[in-house]
Protein backbone atom coordinates (compact mmCIF):
# COMPACT_ATOMS: atom_id res chain seq x y z
CA UNK A 1 0.00 0.00 0.00
CA UNK A 2 1.16 3.41 -1.20
CA UNK A 3 1.71 6.04 1.31
CA UNK A 4 1.74 9.65 0.13
CA UNK A 5 2.92 12.22 2.25
CA UNK A 6 1.99 16.04 1.92
CA UNK A 7 3.44 18.50 3.29
CA UNK A 8 1.87 21.21 4.53
CA UNK A 9 3.21 25.16 5.01
CA UNK A 10 1.93 27.21 8.30
CA UNK A 11 2.19 31.07 6.84
CA UNK A 12 2.02 32.75 10.49
CA UNK A 13 -0.15 35.81 10.26
CA UNK A 14 0.89 39.10 12.13
CA UNK A 15 -1.79 41.04 14.23
CA UNK A 16 -0.87 44.88 14.58
CA UNK A 17 -3.18 46.40 17.06
CA UNK A 18 -3.81 50.29 16.84
CA UNK A 19 -4.91 52.02 19.86
CA UNK A 20 -7.31 54.66 19.30
CA UNK A 21 -6.20 58.00 18.74
CA UNK A 22 -3.21 56.55 17.13
CA UNK A 23 0.55 55.91 18.65
CA UNK A 24 1.44 56.82 22.54
CA UNK A 25 4.52 59.31 21.95
CA UNK A 26 6.08 60.28 25.77
CA UNK A 27 5.94 64.01 26.00
CA UNK A 28 8.78 66.30 27.90
CA UNK A 29 7.37 69.09 29.98
CA UNK A 30 8.81 72.66 29.10
CA UNK A 31 11.02 74.16 31.75
CA UNK A 32 11.44 78.09 32.08
CA UNK A 33 15.05 79.56 32.47
CA UNK A 34 16.49 83.01 32.26
CA UNK A 35 13.46 84.87 34.37
CA UNK A 36 14.11 88.28 34.52
CA UNK A 37 12.31 91.54 36.13
CA UNK A 38 13.37 95.21 34.83
CA UNK A 39 14.35 97.32 36.31
CA UNK A 40 15.90 95.57 39.35
CA UNK A 41 15.33 97.91 41.73
CA UNK A 42 11.19 99.53 41.21
CA UNK A 43 10.54 103.05 41.62
CA UNK A 44 6.59 102.91 42.37
CA UNK A 45 4.21 105.93 40.68
CA UNK A 46 2.33 107.92 43.22
CA UNK A 47 -1.29 107.29 43.00
CA UNK A 48 -1.42 105.23 40.24
CA UNK A 49 -0.11 102.06 38.33
CA UNK A 50 3.62 101.28 37.17
CA UNK A 51 4.49 98.80 34.32
CA UNK A 52 7.25 96.13 35.21
CA UNK A 53 8.10 94.77 32.40
CA UNK A 54 8.65 90.49 33.05
CA UNK A 55 11.21 87.87 30.29
CA UNK A 56 11.64 84.34 30.58
CA UNK A 57 13.28 81.71 28.39
CA UNK A 58 11.30 78.63 27.94
CA UNK A 59 12.80 75.20 26.94
CA UNK A 60 10.73 72.29 25.33
CA UNK A 61 12.61 69.03 23.81
CA UNK A 62 9.98 68.24 21.94
CA UNK A 63 10.19 71.29 20.10
CA UNK A 64 8.90 75.00 21.17
CA UNK A 65 6.20 74.56 18.82
CA UNK A 66 4.66 72.22 21.27
CA UNK A 67 4.60 75.26 23.99
CA UNK A 68 1.20 76.39 24.73
CA UNK A 69 2.07 79.83 27.02
CA UNK A 70 3.78 80.50 30.49
CA UNK A 71 2.58 82.75 33.35
CA UNK A 72 4.50 84.97 35.43
CA UNK A 73 3.72 85.86 38.47
CA UNK A 74 4.90 88.72 41.09
CA UNK A 75 4.82 88.61 45.13
CA UNK A 76 6.61 89.33 48.05
CA UNK A 77 9.73 86.96 48.69
CA UNK A 78 8.78 86.24 52.15
CA UNK A 79 5.10 84.90 50.78
CA UNK A 80 6.62 82.08 48.04
CA UNK A 81 4.60 81.51 45.31
CA UNK A 82 2.11 79.77 46.53
CA UNK A 83 0.08 82.40 47.95
CA UNK A 84 -3.21 82.00 46.35
CA UNK A 85 -5.52 84.89 47.34
CA UNK A 86 -4.72 88.20 44.24
CA UNK A 87 -3.77 90.62 46.39
CA UNK A 88 -2.62 93.87 45.22
CA UNK A 89 -0.49 94.81 47.89
CA UNK A 90 1.77 91.65 48.25
CA UNK A 91 0.79 88.99 45.68
CA UNK A 92 -0.29 89.91 42.62
CA UNK A 93 -2.45 87.31 40.04
CA UNK A 94 -0.46 85.59 37.44
CA UNK A 95 -0.24 87.35 33.87
CA UNK A 96 -0.48 85.36 30.87
CA UNK A 97 2.93 86.29 29.31
CA UNK A 98 3.18 86.87 25.25
CA UNK A 99 5.19 84.22 22.86
CA UNK A 100 8.28 86.83 21.12
CA UNK A 101 10.09 84.49 19.31
CA UNK A 102 10.31 80.47 18.56
CA UNK A 103 13.20 78.63 17.62
CA UNK A 104 13.98 74.55 17.88
CA UNK A 105 13.10 73.49 21.32
CA UNK A 106 13.37 77.44 22.81
CA UNK A 107 10.81 79.95 23.04
CA UNK A 108 11.45 83.49 24.20
CA UNK A 109 8.41 85.38 26.34
CA UNK A 110 7.98 88.66 27.80
CA UNK A 111 5.07 90.11 29.58
CA UNK A 112 3.32 93.27 31.29
CA UNK A 113 2.84 93.25 35.09
CA UNK A 114 0.97 96.39 36.48
CA UNK A 115 1.75 96.67 40.23
CA UNK A 116 -0.22 99.53 42.43
CA UNK A 117 0.87 102.29 43.90
CA UNK A 118 0.66 101.19 47.41
CA UNK A 119 2.11 97.75 46.68
CA UNK A 120 4.67 96.24 49.98
CA UNK A 121 8.25 98.07 50.18
CA UNK A 122 11.15 95.47 50.02
CA UNK A 123 11.92 92.10 47.76
CA UNK A 124 9.81 90.77 45.35
CA UNK A 125 10.02 87.52 43.15
CA UNK A 126 8.80 86.44 39.96
CA UNK A 127 7.75 82.80 38.89
CA UNK A 128 7.11 81.48 35.35
CA UNK A 129 5.28 78.61 35.09
CA UNK A 130 5.25 77.49 31.08
CA UNK A 131 2.96 74.82 29.84
CA UNK A 132 2.43 72.63 26.81
CA UNK A 133 -0.02 70.77 25.33
CA UNK A 134 0.17 68.00 28.32
CA UNK A 135 -0.42 70.73 31.11
CA UNK A 136 2.08 72.49 33.36
CA UNK A 137 5.58 72.59 33.48
CA UNK A 138 8.25 73.39 35.67
CA UNK A 139 9.66 76.87 36.96
CA UNK A 140 13.28 77.42 36.81
CA UNK A 141 15.18 79.82 39.71
CA UNK A 142 13.14 83.03 40.02
CA UNK A 143 14.27 86.29 39.55
CA UNK A 144 13.92 89.11 42.50
CA UNK A 145 13.70 92.72 42.23
CA UNK A 146 13.38 95.69 45.13
CA UNK A 147 10.05 97.92 45.10
CA UNK A 148 11.07 100.86 46.85
CA UNK A 149 9.62 102.86 49.41
CA UNK A 150 7.69 105.68 48.35
CA UNK A 151 6.45 108.42 50.30
CA UNK A 152 3.95 110.60 49.04
CA UNK A 153 0.57 112.61 49.56
CA UNK A 154 -2.29 114.39 47.94
CA UNK A 155 -4.20 117.16 49.35
CA UNK A 156 -7.18 119.07 48.53
CA UNK A 157 -6.30 121.74 46.43
CA UNK A 158 -8.60 124.26 48.17
CA UNK A 159 -9.20 126.41 51.80
CA UNK A 160 -11.90 128.55 51.14
CA UNK A 161 -12.70 130.98 54.28
CA UNK A 162 -15.18 132.48 52.39
CA UNK A 163 -16.13 136.35 53.85
CA UNK A 164 -14.80 137.17 57.67
CA UNK A 165 -14.95 140.82 58.95
CA UNK A 166 -11.81 142.73 60.36
CA UNK A 167 -11.16 140.99 63.29
CA UNK A 168 -13.60 138.13 63.18
CA UNK A 169 -12.56 134.28 63.79
CA UNK A 170 -13.85 131.13 61.23
CA UNK A 171 -16.70 128.80 63.18
CA UNK A 172 -15.51 125.84 64.75
CA UNK A 173 -16.68 123.16 61.78
CA UNK A 174 -15.70 120.74 59.32
CA UNK A 175 -16.29 124.01 56.57
CA UNK A 176 -12.82 124.25 56.12
CA UNK A 177 -10.95 120.62 55.95
CA UNK A 178 -8.23 119.21 53.87
CA UNK A 179 -8.64 115.82 53.21
CA UNK A 180 -4.95 114.26 52.76
CA UNK A 181 -4.34 110.82 51.06
CA UNK A 182 -2.08 108.31 51.30
CA UNK A 183 -0.52 108.13 47.38
CA UNK A 184 2.47 105.87 48.09
CA UNK A 185 3.32 102.44 49.72
CA UNK A 186 4.56 103.49 53.23
CA UNK A 187 2.53 102.00 55.60
CA UNK A 188 1.46 104.70 57.34
CA UNK A 189 2.32 108.38 56.57
CA UNK A 190 2.52 111.46 58.94
CA UNK A 191 1.97 115.41 57.70
CA UNK A 192 3.86 118.38 58.13
CA UNK A 193 2.38 121.63 57.05
CA UNK A 194 4.22 125.42 56.43
CA UNK A 195 3.42 128.54 54.71
CA UNK A 196 4.51 128.52 51.30
CA UNK A 197 4.88 132.43 51.89
CA UNK A 198 6.21 135.15 54.76
CA UNK A 199 2.90 135.54 55.60
CA UNK A 200 -0.20 133.33 55.49
CA UNK A 201 -2.46 135.73 52.63
CA UNK A 202 -1.86 138.73 50.80
CA UNK A 203 -5.01 140.45 50.66
CA UNK A 204 -5.58 143.45 47.84
CA UNK A 205 -5.04 145.69 50.69
CA UNK A 206 -2.31 144.17 53.43
CA UNK A 207 -1.28 140.68 54.61
CA UNK A 208 -2.38 138.57 57.39
CA UNK A 209 0.35 136.90 59.40
CA UNK A 210 1.15 133.50 59.68
CA UNK A 211 0.03 132.85 62.70
CA UNK A 212 -3.47 133.72 62.35
CA UNK A 213 -4.26 130.38 60.28
CA UNK A 214 -4.57 127.29 62.82
CA UNK A 215 -4.71 123.49 62.04
CA UNK A 216 -5.78 120.59 63.90
CA UNK A 217 -6.49 116.98 63.58
CA UNK A 218 -9.76 118.15 65.11
CA UNK A 219 -11.66 120.15 62.75
CA UNK A 220 -13.65 121.26 65.14
CA UNK A 221 -11.25 121.98 67.87
CA UNK A 222 -11.56 125.77 69.21
CA UNK A 223 -10.16 128.40 67.37
CA UNK A 224 -7.86 128.85 70.22
CA UNK A 225 -6.62 125.26 70.77
CA UNK A 226 -5.77 124.67 67.21
CA UNK A 227 -1.82 125.25 66.06
CA UNK A 228 -0.71 128.60 64.13
CA UNK A 229 0.98 127.63 61.18
CA UNK A 230 4.17 128.66 60.40
CA UNK A 231 7.27 129.07 57.97
CA UNK A 232 9.18 126.10 58.68
CA UNK A 233 7.70 122.61 58.57
CA UNK A 234 5.51 121.31 61.90
CA UNK A 235 4.18 117.84 61.98
CA UNK A 236 0.40 117.87 62.36
CA UNK A 237 -0.01 116.07 65.74
CA UNK A 238 -2.72 113.34 66.01
CA UNK A 239 -2.63 112.48 62.05
CA UNK A 240 -1.64 109.08 60.84
CA UNK A 241 -2.58 108.00 57.33
CA UNK A 242 -2.53 104.41 56.38
CA UNK A 243 -1.17 103.35 52.68
CA UNK A 244 -4.31 101.34 50.76
CA UNK A 245 -6.41 101.73 47.87
CA UNK A 246 -9.61 102.49 50.60
CA UNK A 247 -9.29 103.88 54.01
CA UNK A 248 -6.27 105.96 53.51
CA UNK A 249 -7.52 109.55 53.98
CA UNK A 250 -6.88 111.75 56.96
CA UNK A 251 -8.58 115.08 57.69
CA UNK A 252 -6.90 118.69 59.01
CA UNK A 253 -9.46 121.18 60.43
CA UNK A 254 -8.04 124.94 59.45
CA UNK A 255 -9.16 128.34 60.70
CA UNK A 256 -8.20 132.05 60.38
CA UNK A 257 -8.52 135.06 62.39
CA UNK A 258 -8.81 138.28 60.34
CA UNK A 259 -6.60 141.07 61.18
CA UNK A 260 -8.66 143.93 63.13
CA UNK A 261 -7.27 146.73 60.64
CA UNK A 262 -5.20 147.31 57.94
CA UNK A 263 -6.53 144.17 55.39
CA UNK A 264 -9.39 144.13 52.94
CA UNK A 265 -10.26 143.24 49.56
CA UNK A 266 -9.79 139.57 48.62
CA UNK A 267 -7.26 137.55 50.59
CA UNK A 268 -5.20 134.01 49.13
CA UNK A 269 -1.88 132.32 50.20
CA UNK A 270 -0.60 128.85 49.98
CA UNK A 271 0.00 125.75 52.50
CA UNK A 272 2.83 123.13 52.02
CA UNK A 273 1.86 119.76 52.98
CA UNK A 274 5.02 117.37 53.25
CA UNK A 275 4.40 113.38 53.78
CA UNK A 276 6.76 112.16 56.39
Amino acid sequence: MAITIKEITMIGLALLFILPGGPVFANDLPVSSNVDIVPAAIDLTEATVTHVAVTATVTDTDGCADITGATAKLFRTDLTSDCVAPNPNNCLAPVAMTLVACSDTIATYAGDIEVQYYADPGTWSLHVIPSDVSGSGTAGDDDTAVINTLTALNATSLIAYGELALGGVTPDTTAYDTIVTNTGNQTTIGVQVKSGNETAMVCTTGTIPVGNEKYDAVSTAPYASKTALTVSPVTVAGVSVPKGASGNTATIGWGLQMPAHGVGGSCSGTVVFTAI
